[in-house]
């Protein structure tokens, strides 16, 4: 995607119904998630978005501190790499069927 969190792309996502696994999980989007020597930006602009069939149960923080560039020897790309682990909703609306074994009731 590459926008910004506040940017119209994910407001446009978040008023048709998707929402941000990382924000669910930790309560806001990372820190960063691309360090662009280049442009000297900072920031975050990947997101895995996901409907209300799924639930975020946990997620892969970015690492802290931050790089001083990407791609380094750890990351051999521009941006940190997302991992999420989902619930799947069933129809009773609660969640089971976790990759880690947790059920939400």
């Amino acid at each position: 995607l590459n926008a910004l969190p506040t940017s119209t792309a994910c407001a446009v996502l978040r008023g048709r119904g998707f929402s941000s696994a990382y924000s669910d999980v930790l309560g806001t989007e990372p820190s960063y998630t691309t360090v662009n020597e280049p442009c000297a930006f900072v920031g975050c602009v990947d997101y895995v978005w996901h409907s209300d069939e799924l639930k975020a149960a946990r997620v892969l923080d970015v690492r802290e501190p931050r790089p001083v560039v990407l791609p380094d020897e750890r990351t051999p790309s521009d941006h940190e790499p997302l991992l999420v682990d989902f619930c799947f909703r069933v129809a009773s609306r609660r969640y089971e069927s976790c990759a880690n074994g947790i059920k939400y009731l």
